[in-house]
């Protein structure tokens, strides 16, 4: 199974994850969105945010 992340509501847009993404696939906004389908669920945006709201779902709430 592959790992999904999703940014929570608590973004403040520094856009930290944006800039370590290997596939450039976190848009900015607010807050700012992982594009699932081409997310490899490496992790490294969970690593670089430093006010720890990106979090790991569950396969099936990844359909959302």
């Amino acid at each position: 199974m592959r790992k999904r992340y999703i940014i929570t509501k608590e973004c403040v847009g520094c856009g930290a994850c944006k800039t370590i993404c290997p596939k450039h696939c976190i848009s900015k906004g607010q807050p700012y969105t992982i594009k699932q389908s081409q997310c490899i669920g490496c992790g490294l945006c969970v690593s670089r945010c430093w006010r720890n709201v990106i979090k790991l779902i569950k396969q099936e709430d990844a359909k959302a």
